[in-house]
C-alpha cells in the first residue's frame, strides 16, 4: 500500500514538472487544448519499471544483460562471408496506434561502443497495416553521441510511408559492437520540451502573409505559394551570374547578439524534381562583416565536405591530372565516403575521414591503392574500401567493368555497394577476373535486385 502511495506521489510530481515547463512554451494555449480534451497517449514504454510487460519487445542479434531500471543488451555478431556483421535489433510488433497523431519518437538510450566511437546511427524502423514488413523505405535514421546517456528525438511524419496503422517499430544500431541501455521509448503527438523560451534568441513562426512581411523575410529567386500556416514556395531560375536553381530565404532586419547562441532550428520540406539528394546552407553577416559569404555559413553535410577535401586535394598534389585517373579518384572517395555510416555530422569522425583520405590520394588510386595500410584507417569503411579494391581489379577484365558500372547504375539507390551481388551472393574474388561464369552470375543477380526496384516503384 505505501509503495502505490509513493508511486502515486512521483506521477503528480512529474504532472507538476511538465505544466511548469508548459507555462514557458510559446505555444502553451495549443498544448494545453490537447492536453484538457484527453488526447490520447498514442504509445509510450517505461523500460525502468518492474511492472512492464517486457515480452512485447524482442531482440534480434543481441542477447539481454539486465532489466534493473532499463533494459540493457549485447550485440552478438552473425557471419556473413569474409566477416563477422553486427546489427543488434529491438522489436515490437504489438504496437496499434495511427500515424496520422504519431509526429514524434524519443529514446532515452545509452550506446558504449566497443571500438570507442564518438557517434553512431540508430535507425527506426516501422511496418504499417497496409505493408506489414519492415523495409529500407520505412525508417528514419538519426545520429546520437556514443557512451553518454541522451534523449533522443526524431520526426516520424517526413517520412512519405508513415500513414495509416503502425504495426511495428524496431531500432537498429547498424554494425556497432557494444552495449546499449534504454530507459524509455515514446511516441507522441507533440514535440518533446525543450529550451525556455528565454533562451531564443529570434524565432520566426509563418502564420500568414501579413506574419511574412512583419518579420522581415523576403524570398529570392522563388515564387511565394501559400502563406497560410506555412510559408510554400517554389524555386525560380536564376539567370544572375549562370542559369541555376537558388532559392533564397533571407532576413536583414535581424539585430540580435549571438554570442551565446549555438544552434538554429529550422523546420522546413525541401521536394527537389527528380532524384537529388538536396541539403541546406545557413548564411549569416554580422555589424562587423556586413556581407553575406561562404566562409560565414553552415549547414553543407560533413559527407560532402570531404568529397570536396578529397578533390581538393588531389588537384593539389596533381596539378595537371590525368582525366580517367581524376576520375578513378574521385569515384572511389564518393563510394567509401557514402557508405561509411560513421561518417557522421560530428568533428572527430569529420576530421579522422578527411585524414584517411589524404592517407589514400594518390595520383593513380587503382595502381597504388595496394600500397595502403588499411589498418591505420579510421571512420572509413574497410569493408566498402576492400570492395572497391576488388571492383579496381575486376575492372581489367571489359567484361567485369561493363557489369560493374551498370550495376551501380542499375542499383544507384545502394551509392556504390555492391557487396550483396558481388561477394556474398556469386562470392566474386580478385581470382575470378577471367571467369565467364562469375560475370553472369553476377549480373544474374543484379538485374534480379533491380526488377525488385522496378516493381516497387
Amino acid at each position: 500500500m505505501m509503495d502505490d502511495r509513493i508511486s502515486m506521489l512521483e506521477d503528480r510530481i512529474t504532472a507538476l514538472e511538465k505544466l511548469l515547463k508548459l507555462v514557458t512554451l510559446p505555444d502553451k494555449n495549443a498544448i494545453l487544448s490537447e492536453l484538457l480534451n484527453d488526447a490520447p497517449r498514442i504509445y509510450s514504454f517505461d523500460f525502468t519499471s518492474e511492472k512492464s510487460d517486457f515480452s512485447q519487445w524482442r531482440l534480434i542479434n543481441a542477447d539481454e544483460i539486465s532489466r534493473k531500471g532499463k533494459l540493457v543488451y549485447k550485440a552478438v555478431p552473425f557471419s556473413k562471408p569474409y566477416r563477422k556483421v553486427y546489427d543488434p535489433i529491438l522489436a515490437n510488433e504489438t504496437v496499434r496506434f495511427e500515424a496520422e497523431k504519431a509526429k514524434y519518437i524519443q529514446v532515452n538510450i545509452k550506446c558504449t561502443a566497443a571500438d570507442n566511437r564518438p557517434e553512431h546511427y540508430i535507425q527506426i524502423y516501422f511496418k504499417t497495416e497496409s505493408d506489414n514488413e519492415y523495409s529500407e523505405s520505412k525508417k528514419i535514421k538519426i545520429p546520437c553521441k556514443c557512451n553518454a546517456e541522451q534523449e533522443i528525438t526524431a520526426e516520424l511524419f517526413p517520412n512519405k510511408f508513415w500513414q495509416g496503422t503502425i504495426t511495428g517499430i524496431r531500432l537498429d544500431l547498424l554494425e556497432i559492437d557494444g552495449i546499449m541501455e534504454i530507459k524509455n521509448l515514446k511516441v507522441t503527438s507533440l514535440p518533446p520540451f525543450q529550451s525556455n523560451s528565454e533562451d531564443i534568441v529570434f524565432s520566426t513562426e509563418f502564420k500568414n502573409r501579413k506574419t511574412l512581411d512583419e518579420s522581415g523575410w523576403k524570398v529570392i529567386n522563388g515564387e511565394i505559394l501559400d502563406t497560410d500556416n506555412k510559408l510554400l514556395y517554389k524555386a525560380v531560375l536564376s539567370t544572375q551570374y549562370r542559369f541555376c536553381y537558388d532559392p533564397i530565404l533571407v532576413n536583414d532586419s535581424i539585430n540580435a547578439d549571438i554570442s551565446n547562441v549555438r544552434y538554429v532550428h529550422l523546420r522546413c520540406k525541401g521536394m527537389p524534381e527528380g532524384n537529388w539528394n538536396a541539403y541546406a546552407q545557413i548564411y549569416f553577416k554580422t555589424t562587423e562583416n556586413n556581407e553575406y559569404s561562404q566562409d560565414k555559413s553552415v549547414g553543407m553535410e560533413y559527407e560532402k565536405k570531404a568529397k570536396a577535401f578529397a578533390y581538393i586535394d588531389y588537384l593539389s598534389n596533381n596539378p595537371s591530372p590525368n582525366s580517367d585517373h581524376l576520375e578513378a579518384w574521385m569515384h572511389f572517395v564518393c563510394n567509401v565516403c557514402s557508405n561509411s555510416y560513421n561518417l557522421a555530422n560530428y568533428t572527430d569522425t569529420f576530421c579522422t575521414s578527411i585524414a584517411g583520405l589524404h592517407y589514400l590520394c594518390c595520383e593513380d588510386i587503382v595502381s597504388e591503392i595496394g600500397q595502403k595500410d588499411l589498418s591505420v584507417l579510421a571512420t572509413l569503411d574497410i569493408p566498402q574500401i576492400e570492395e572497391e579494391i576488388l571492383k579496381m581489379k575486376l575492372s581489367s577484365n571489359p567484361s567485369w567493368k561493363n557489369a560493374i558500372d551498370n550495376a551501380e547504375k542499375d542499383l544507384s539507390y545502394f551509392e556504390g555497394r555492391l557487396r550483396y551481388p558481388l561477394i556474398e551472393c556469386c562470392g566474386v574474388d580478385e581470382n575470378d577476373i577471367a571467369d565467364p561464369q562469375k560475370i553472369a552470375c553476377f549480373i544474374d543477380y543484379v538485374e534480379k535486385i533491380a526488377s525488385i526496384f522496378m516493381n516497387a516503384s
